[in-house]
């Protein structure tokens, strides 16, 4: 089941090197690394 949930994860989101979230994660402005999921956002971002 979880490799499902990550296929759909993967398919809906695209790597963008955290830009989408910089201005709100404060070890992304630090330069801190995250794990890989915090760097994708939403293919389709309702929202903008």
């Amino acid at each position: 089941m979880l490799e499902r949930l990550d296929e759909r994860f993967l398919g809906r989101t695209v790597a963008d090197g955290g830009e989408a979230l910089r201005p709100y994660v404060h070890a992304l402005r630090e330069g801190q690394a995250l794990g890989e999921r915090w760097y994708r956002r939403p293919v389709n971002v309702p929202w903008l």
